[in-house]
C-alpha cells in the first residue's frame, strides 16, 4: 500500500523485488484502493479470521478525524464503511495480530516533554470491539498531555542509557518504536 497524505494505492509482487501496479476500478484508471485523506494507515492480512469478509483489516485516520477508523475488505482493494473507531491516536499509531496470544494489539504513540516520544499498549481478541479508550474508565497513567490517550499502559519509550543516534549525538526519542512483529519504529 502507499500514499501519504493522499489515496492509499495497491502495489503487487511475486518475489518482494519487482512490483507491478494493477488498475482497479475504485478509482478507475489507477492503483487507488482507498481514497481521501489520511496521515497513517496500517493494513493487516488476516490468515486466522472464519469471515472472508474481514481478510484484509485497515486501521486508518480518515480526513483528520479523533483516533482512526477499522475498515474490512475480503480482497484488499474493495473496502467497507468504517467498522469502528479507536479513541484519541497521534499519527501514526499502529495494529497488528498477535498470533501467539490470539489478540490484536494496539500500539498508540504517545509523547511529552518529560519523556518524548514513547508507546502505549492495548490488546484485544475482536479488533473492533474495547478499542474507544477516550471512554475507558481505566485510572490514567503518565504524564498529562492533551493527545495523550492516558487510560492506556505505557509501554515501551527510549530512557537516558539509550545511546545517540549514530554520528549525529542527537538524543533517542523512541523513534524507533512503531510497534510491529517484524520491527520498531516511529
Amino acid at each position: 500500500m502507499s500514499g501519504y497524505c493522499i489515496n492509499r494505492g495497491l502495489a503487487v509482487s511475486k518475489d518482494g523485488i519487482h512490483w507491478d501496479k494493477p488498475l482497479y476500478d475504485v478509482v478507475p484508471g489507477t492503483n487507488v484502493v482507498f481514497p481521501g485523506l489520511c496521515d497513517t494507515a496500517v493494513f493487516w492480512l488476516d490468515l486466522e479470521t472464519k469471515d472472508r469478509r474481514q481478510r484484509y483489516e485497515m486501521l486508518r485516520e480518515t480526513n483528520h478525524d479523533r483516533g482512526m477508523g477499522l475498515f474490512y475488505s475480503s480482497d484488499g482493494v474493495h473496502w467497507g464503511e468504517e467498522v469502528a473507531r479507536i479513541g484519541r491516536s497521534p499519527s501514526p499509531s499502529t495494529f497488528f495480530w498477535n498470533p501467539f496470544r490470539k489478540v490484536w494489539v494496539y500500539s498508540v504513540r504517545s509523547s511529552s516533554a518529560g519523556l518524548g516520544r514513547y508507546r502505549r499498549y492495548w490488546e484485544t481478541p475482536d479488533a473492533a470491539a474495547n478499542i474507544d479508550w477516550d471512554n475507558f474508565t481505566r485510572p490514567k497513567v503518565g504524564h498529562n498531555c492533551a493527545k495523550d490517550p492516558m487510560r492506556l499502559p505505557l509501554w515501551i519509550c527510549a530512557d537516558k542509557k539509550d545511546r545517540p543516534y549514530p554520528g549525529t549525538g542527537a538524543k533517542t526519542k523512541g523513534r524507533s518504536t512503531t510497534s510491529t512483529p517484524w520491527g520498531m519504529r516511529a
